[in-house]
């Protein structure tokens, strides 16, 4: 597919929206179409009445292996497509830097001890980055791969956002 703009994405998602009937499941063609233009990897989308704005048209509940199905922003997936949009930059690359360290926070939380290292409370234990919060620690990763954002990709399973590189994510 060539390379479109993000009017021309919206335009086609919606003439594809626009030919689903209410309450159906996509075909095999229009969920590969879905996936394609919006960059993510549902297996089953519907058009559905918009639980919050009835005068939505275009409402699209996706779903996976089960038939639970979740209303979700086609538009904002394109947005962020082109070019990520500078305000949701920071927060997709925040999702997938803390995916990629997840297992190392899950082993650290295995073998902490049952109280705060710092005022030593047994209350509401959180694992965190006491001295140098998250967001300095992303600054510095960027300063020094900024090709990460080229690397970025959503989990099949519509999970949310991850690094695809794998020198990257372990750097």
């Amino acid at each position: 597919m060539p390379k479109q703009t993000q009017k021309e994405h919206k335009q086609l998602v919606r003439a594809l929206i626009d030919r689903q009937p209410y309450n159906r499941l996509f075909d095999a063609a229009d969920v590969e179409a879905m996936n394609d233009l919006c960059g993510w990897n549902f297996l089953k989308y519907k058009r559905v009445h918009n639980p919050t704005y009835s005068t939505d048209t275009r409402c699209v509940a996706h779903a996976n292996y089960d038939e639970n199905f979740v209303v979700w922003s086609w538009n904002r997936a394109i947005s962020e497509l082109h070019g990520f949009e500078r305000r949701r930059r920071g927060p997709i690359l925040n999702q997938a830097l803390r995916r990629a360290i997840q297992p190392h926070m899950r082993l650290n939380a295995s073998g902490s001890p049952d109280f705060c290292a710092h005022c030593k409370s047994q209350d509401s234990l959180t694992l965190d980055h006491m001295t140098m919060p998250f967001s300095v620690i992303v600054a510095e990763f960027i300063k020094h791969h900024s090709e990460v954002f080229e690397g970025l990709g959503n989990k099949e399973d519509g999970g949310g956002w991850y690094i695809t590189d794998p020198a990257l994510k372990y750097a």
